[in-house]
């Protein structure tokens, strides 16, 4: 990949949730040309892994669960026992209900399922709540950092 000579980042910890995903992936590799040390946070640790072998590097895969405090705690413990400091936490884990095999139908908003109302808000909204309560008090008490989420 080439490198970003617009930004300099080097060494920077960013954890991007979803990072496995489409648009995280994309994160991942913008931010490892500008130097930083990506990392993929997801609840798939393989395909985490798959993505930060692609990138290569220093990008760290870690499983985390946005849905769950415990799981982005441990997750925040193990990177800065590995790291010694994030500097970055990017709300990029979302759920993307596609169309399904039953077509249109499926996806219609007056067909939507309540299990599957609640966990598009347990993900969608109730995980970056978590992720930013989580990474902000440890920002807020160890010099700052920064919170982004993805663009929609």
């Amino acid at each position: 990949m080439t490198k970003n000579f617009w930004f300099d980042l080097t060494d920077r910890v960013i954890v991007i949730t979803g990072g496995a995903g489409l648009l995280g992936k994309e994160h991942a590799k913008a931010i490892f040309q500008c130097d930083a040390i990506p990392i993929i946070a997801d609840i798939d640790v393989e395909k985490a892994q798959k993505v930060a072998k692609e990138i290569g590097g220093k990008t760290f895969p870690i499983s985390i669960d946005v849905t769950n405090e415990n799981s982005i705690k441990t997750a925040l413990e193990t990177l800065l026992e590995k790291y010694g400091k994030v500097h970055c936490l990017i709300n990029n884990a979302a759920l993307d209900s596609k169309v399904g095999q039953s077509g249109l139908n499926s996806s219609r908003f007056e067909n939507l399922k309540q299990e599957s109302l609640q966990q598009d808000l347990d993900v969608n909204l109730i995980g970056p709540i978590l992720c930013s309560k989580v990474f902000g008090t440890y920002f807020s008490k160890n010099g700052g950092g920064v919170i982004d989420r993805k663009s929609t």
